[in-house]
């Protein structure tokens, strides 16, 4: 019998030892005994068998007791919240006769695991020892024995060895115990929003962007004040999201907090709090950092299965390209966590590099897959265009862009040479990339109407000319699904119900989205970014846990 638990106001657990005795047992402490009894094969011994479970828990790395030091580097204290607790019951170690003895030893990454026994280490980090011999008193005076499992390190593994001897030496059945610790599993766009954020600048300028937040999303939405942050909308751009989890409940939410370095990074502290079941941590080296090390050019697929891999928790992809992009750090990192696999996709194309400006992805309930890919798609832009007269008026265009009409879009050679290039040798290549590596079809796919120009003082890179809106935010909220994107403004007047590029792009999105087409032009569009580049969600843990589907992933 296996009995899981939780102690009370903890989160551990209890996993609890249980002999498989069958029907051969007497009133004598369970060793090697001839088969006598009901359900025993004559002629055949019968012996005692642990059957112990695994252990998946949380990295104990946050700080609990609020001392500035991660849990696992200090001594055990009471009020952790994040072990995991082996419980030997005294009627289990009955399987011990007199005489006899029981020996733990730990094996695999034993400097990122410690065991204790009460409040004494035993066996782990810093501890000399290899094995522990575990006193007990006679049978008639055992209690339960429990032992507390702290990890320290993602995806940590290692092996619990129960070695049983007779008196004699010889040894007797005994119990290899797998210990894991919860991978790093980053957020993808189909996860409940529990809270969404950006930043209000002093000037009120991007007042629209915020309002459209806020009245959609109330309570769940918070607009950091400009002060003290230096006026840093790129909120996306510094921080990932990230979970730890484990089979009894816990949770451990992670802050990756870019090398980007720049003003909003001071609001870590604020999304840490008091380091209780959350912590930060960065990968790599602030003096190598380049644009391509902010977190619009990290972003994670939905579940998945390719080849007849399954993907639970989807894959992770990020802007790399012969070994030029994000960090080669972090890009370690995150492939050591195995279970979202990563992927590369070129972005040196673009001025800012990141993925979150031709990639998306959006729920879809009458998908096979649940949900569709966006990307930012030429054709499909000229498509829209020829369809509409040559002059049609396009006044911020014509402010911002240069271009005050269709006509003269469509009438410029080298812009549309430009973009025609760029669809054959980046779009197209990142489109097919995106159906290797995730298992799709062209059904699995919704293309938006994009065009882009180069950008002075990037060598002759581009952005984005009219808004990305492919670069959105989703937040479900309880039964509604928000989509956030950018106004296009492709049009002179009548509103985004008059928008030829609004129309086409709900036309083409999946059932169920509550859409709002957020005014995004002079702050973010203007500096290069749009929606998703000046927002950042926190998401609820997928409700599946790792330790029950990701088996194959992590080499069990």
């Amino acid at each position: 019998m296996v009995v899981h638990g939780v102690r009370a106001g903890t989160w551990r657990v209890a996993l609890v030892l249980a002999a498989v005795l069958g029907a051969c047992s007497n009133d004598a402490p369970p060793t090697n005994v001839p088969c006598a009894g009901a359900g025993c094969v004559p002629g055949q011994p019968t012996e005692p068998q642990w059957d112990i479970p695994g252990v998946f828990g949380v990295p104990n790395l946050d700080d609990d007791d609020a001392n500035d030091v991660a849990d696992f580097f200090q001594p055990w204290w009471a009020g952790d919240d994040d072990a995991s607790l082996v419980v030997l019951a005294a009627s289990d170690l009955a399987l011990v006769g007199e005489g006899e003895t029981l020996t733990l030893m730990l094996e695999g990454e034993a400097a990122a695991i410690k065991i204790y026994f009460g409040d004494t280490q035993i066996l782990g980090a810093n501890v000399a020892a290899t094995s522990y011999d575990l006193a007990l008193p006679a049978a008639a005076e055992r209690s339960d024995v429990e032992l507390r499992i702290s990890f320290g390190n993602y995806a940590g593994a290692g092996t619990l060895k129960l070695s049983h001897r007779a008196a004699d030496g010889k040894q007797l059945p005994g119990k290899e115990i797998s210990l894991q610790a919860a991978p790093l599993i980053t957020n993808h766009h189909l996860q409940d929003a529990e809270h969404v954020w950006a930043l209000r600048q002093g000037s009120g300028n991007n007042a629209a962007f915020i309002d459209a937040f806020e009245d959609a999303l109330g309570s769940k939405f918070t607009a950091i004040p400009s002060s003290g942050y230096g006026g840093d909308v790129w909120v996306q751009d510094e921080f990932e999201f990230a979970t730890l989890t484990g089979e009894a409940g816990q949770r451990v939410d992670v802050v990756i907090d870019s090398i980007r370095n720049r003003g909003i990074d001071a609001y870590k502290h604020v999304l840490v709090g008091d380091g209780r079941d959350a912590l930060r941590q960065t990968w790599g080296v602030v003096a190598d950092r380049s644009s391509y090390d902010s977190f619009g050019n990290l972003e994670a697929s939905p579940p998945v299965t390719v080849g007849g891999v399954a993907y639970p928790f989807g894959r992770i992809y990020y802007g790399r390209e012969n070994g030029v992009g994000i960090s080669g750090v972090l890009a370690e990192f995150l492939t050591s966590q195995k279970v979202q696999a990563p992927f590369e996709l070129p972005t040196r194309w673009l001025c800012v590099g990141h993925v979150d400006e031709f990639s998306s992805f959006v729920p879809d309930a009458s998908s096979p897959k649940g949900f569709k890919l966006v990307l930012a798609d030429v054709r499909s832009a000229w498509t829209l265009l020829q369809g509409l007269p040559s002059n049609y008026a396009l006044p911020l265009y014509d402010n911002d862009h240069g271009y005050g009409t269709v006509g003269e879009l469509l009438g410029d050679n080298d812009l549309v040479a430009l973009n025609n290039d760029l669809q054959q040798d980046q779009l197209d290549v990142i489109r097919n990339r995106f159906k290797t590596e995730l298992g799709l079809d062209d059904s699995d796919i919704v293309l938006v109407p994009s065009l882009f120009e180069t950008v002075g003082g990037c060598g002759g890179r581009v952005a984005a000319l009219i808004p990305g809106m492919v670069n959105l935010t989703v937040a479900r909220v309880g039964s509604t699904t928000h989509l956030f994107t950018a106004d296009p403004f492709f049009r002179s007047a009548g509103g985004q119900v008059a928008d030829p590029v609004i129309q086409s792009f709900k036309a083409a999105m999946p059932a169920g989205l509550t859409m709002h087409f957020v005014d995004d032009w002079d702050t973010y569009h203007m500096g290069l970014g749009e929606v998703h580049c000046g927002s950042n969600v926190r998401r609820a843990p997928a409700t599946s846990g790792w330790w029950t589907n990701t088996q194959a992933l992590l080499g069990w």
